[in-house]
């Protein structure tokens, strides 16, 4: 039994190291928002080492984000939450989380947390061989992360869609996602994807019955996961290792002798098989990884049996079914299927919403378009009326402007022949008399000396 390995959404470095330095500022802070931010990063950061402690710094950060009504701040806890129930394999939870955390980033329009997330219930549902839905989420998050042109996002993208072809045994077009990965994650030196992918490539090897190339692959996965400290990768590596050697224990020619492992007998292979299945059983005890613990119990089991050691093979064999049992539960299926049947119904009455919303606004846009061409019409009915009579009054004052242009034209005739009449017969006679009457005076009155003074003023 070997195990593929499916990224995760949240980038961010995993180990002891950065929770331990999370740990140690903690205490120092004081304001509520850079506490919840703390809480929600730890919750992240444990997923993959103390889910219990995940959830409860989950809860915590949640808590404040909901007392401050900080709607992405809740987004990105129930994401961490999800994350933590999804390594405890209880995915109903996981599901519950993920979706409530899609629902906000839809809402607040957050590609990066909408792509998120998406690519955790992809997750989900690769882990109950759903692929069709697991394939569907995972592509609409590729999408997302191409848009963004997030290098990260699409090196895990491609990663869990090799997974979900390697376990439909569709191994080229798993490989070449596979390949997409680990190029994207060597330019950006993000040497945890390497690790997962080489881990996944690994698994595809040795369903190829190439056990050497998938030892080698998974070896050098291994020294990563060791070095950060992801402890769920370590327990998929260790399971890995056991069911490589106990494979090739099954050829007595093979001799192993690579990364300082030596194992040429058929019984040396199988006490390496079962140091490594020893070690994935412990760490995921520890973590309650259910899927690492029944990976291992089941290659043990064979183990043990072809070792004759009948007595822990079938308590290895009883082990294994009781955590089959509770992964497989028929309730977890039905609660995820509802759980995924209530978005749907969601989605739908949202979109019945915005349909209702878009009519009633385009009967309104109707109802305001007619009152426009109404009023507009009214408005113009008022200017032509204004202008007609605008213009009978100047067609009136234009006939009177006339007929008193024409009375004063009459008037100014009779005056002028008034006139004429008056120069003709009135200043000739006064200037006849008036010579002669002079004329008169001077020749009847004059003396000698009197003509010759009045003489000078006679015409």
């Amino acid at each position: 039994m070997m195990l593929c390995f499916a990224n995760v959404g949240k980038a961010q470095r995993r180990g002891q190291a950065l929770i331990d330095s999370y740990l140690s500022i903690l205490p120092s802070v004081t304001k509520d928002s850079v506490k919840a931010r703390y809480f929600t990063i730890l919750s992240a950061l444990y997923h993959n080492i103390n889910p219990d402690k995940g959830i409860s710094f989950g809860n915590k950060g949640l808590e404040l984000y909901k007392r401050d009504h900080m709607m992405i701040g809740m987004a990105k806890a129930y994401n961490a939450l999800g994350q933590n129930y999804n390594s405890k394999n209880d995915y109903p939870m996981g599901m519950d989380y993920y979706l409530k955390a899609l629902k906000i980033y839809e809402e607040q329009s957050d590609t990066m947390g909408m792509a998120t997330v998406m690519g955790n219930i992809g997750i989900i549902y690769q882990s109950q061989n759903q692929y069709d839905k697991a394939l569907k989420y995972d592509s609409l998050a590729l999408r997302y992360y191409e848009h963004l042109e997030d290098k990260k996002g699409q090196a895990r993208l491609y990663g869990n869609i090799g997974v979900i072809y390697d376990l439909q045994e569709q191994y080229g077009d798993a490989l070449a996602y596979y390949e997409k990965a680990i190029d994207i994650d060597e330019q950006i030196g993000d040497k945890v994807d390497i690790a997962k992918n080489l881990t996944n490539m690994s698994s595809l090897f040795y369903a190829r019955k190439d056990y050497v190339k998938a030892l080698e692959y998974n070896f050098t996965a291994t020294k990563i996961n060791e070095e950060i400290g992801d402890r769920t990768s370590l327990i998929i590596n260790y399971v890995n290792m056991g069911s490589y050697f106990l494979e090739m224990s099954h050829d007595d020619k093979l001799k192993i002798s690579t990364h300082d492992v030596t194992a040429t007998t058929k019984q040396q292979k199988l006490d390496k098989a079962v140091d490594y299945l020893m070690r994935s059983i412990k760490i995921s005890e520890e973590i309650g990884y259910l899927e690492g613990l029944k990976a291992a119990r089941e290659t043990l089991y064979e183990v043990y049996e072809l070792q004759g050691n009948y007595k822990q093979a079938l308590s290895n064999f009883k082990e294994m079914t009781n955590i089959i049992q509770k992964i497989n539960d028929t309730s977890t299926k039905v609660k995820i299927a509802n759980l995924e049947t209530q978005r749907e119904k969601e989605i739908k009455d949202k979109q019945i919403q915005i349909e209702q919303l878009k009519r009633a606004n385009a009967r309104n846009e109707r109802v305001i378009l007619i009152a426009g061409i109404i009023l507009l019409l009214i408005a113009i009915g008022v200017v032509l009326r204004s202008l007609y009579n605008q213009l009978n009054s100047n067609k009136q004052l234009a006939k009177e402007k006339k007929k008193h242009l024409e009375h004063i034209k009459a008037q100014s005739t009779v005056l002028m022949d008034i006139a004429y009449v008056q120069s003709h017969e009135v200043r000739g006679p006064l200037s006849t008399s008036w010579d002669w009457l002079l004329y008169s005076i001077m020749t009847t009155w004059q003396t000698p000396t009197t003509r010759s003074s009045w003489k000078a003023y006679l015409p």
